[in-house]
């Protein structure tokens, strides 16, 4: 649990799951799709899941 908390305090741990997830996230997505469009919705799926994840700490009781 305290990694969690450290690793999501440490910017540079949410850049690394970024960096390492991103393509697969990208390539995912239909080729129709232009790639400014799919780095658009890739931003916006990380920004969602960052809020969902540091909401879920707050109730547990942990403090981002």
């Amino acid at each position: 649990m305290v990694v969690i908390q450290r690793s999501m305090r440490d910017p540079s741990s949410r850049t690394w799951i970024r960096r390492w997830s991103n393509a697969t996230f990208i390539d995912g997505l239909s080729n129709s799709r232009s790639a400014e469009d799919k780095e658009k919705i890739v931003d916006e799926l990380f920004k969602r899941y960052e809020m969902e994840v540091a909401s879920a700490l707050r109730i547990m009781g942990w403090m981002l």
